[in-house]
């Protein structure tokens, strides 16, 4: 099964992680995994990601890449 196409704005914002996270590569799979819309992505939460198995390190790093995005709106 092909992976789902997703919005160029979530490949932007893997792209802003990856330059955050050298090891972000699997949790950007786990992210991809839950089919998220850009608007989606934007809404989620520390207990979120806990939610889905993404250790606090990581967690935190995608918390503030989605404040830092929402603040530049």
């Amino acid at each position: 099964v092909p992976p789902p196409v997703f919005p160029l704005f979530l490949h932007l914002v893997f792209r802003r992680l990856r330059k955050r996270l050298n090891d972000i590569d699997n949790h950007i799979d786990t992210l991809t995994a839950q089919e998220l819309k850009g608007s989606t992505f934007l809404k989620l939460t520390r207990d979120d990601l806990s939610g889905i198995q993404v250790p606090l390190g990581p967690a935190k790093e995608i918390v503030e890449l989605i404040n830092d995005i929402q603040g530049e709106k």
